[in-house]
């Protein structure tokens, strides 16, 4: 039977984190190049640190994307679970997606 201590869960988190910020970094120096410059290579990851920061204080681990001014009150929801939350988000977003919105 394989067994994964604790140190080796540990490792394996830090590293999905990093390739997040990787990957976060990016998107963020293709999609605001200016702004991404301006910040510098150490600024644009502390911003990306401080998103996930928050994202993690509303109970969120996952990829998703929730930077839709509504949803705010169902990140604060305290009556929702944290998959319950983004999965109505999901379905706030595909209303409007329905409705003809399209990304910028």
């Amino acid at each position: 039977m394989l067994t994964i201590h604790r140190h080796q869960r540990q490792a394996f988190i830090v590293d999905r984190l990093r390739r997040f910020e990787d990957r976060a970094a990016r998107h963020l120096m293709e999609a605001h190049e200016a702004v991404a410059a301006e910040l510098g290579a150490d600024g644009l990851r502390g911003v990306i640190r401080l998103g996930m920061d928050r994202a993690l204080a509303y109970g969120l681990s996952a990829e998703r994307d929730a930077r839709f001014p509504w949803a705010r009150a169902l990140l604060t929801a305290p009556e929702l679970a944290p998959r319950r939350r983004m999965d109505r988000i999901g379905l706030e977003v595909e209303a409007l997606v329905d409705a003809g919105w399209r990304r910028r």
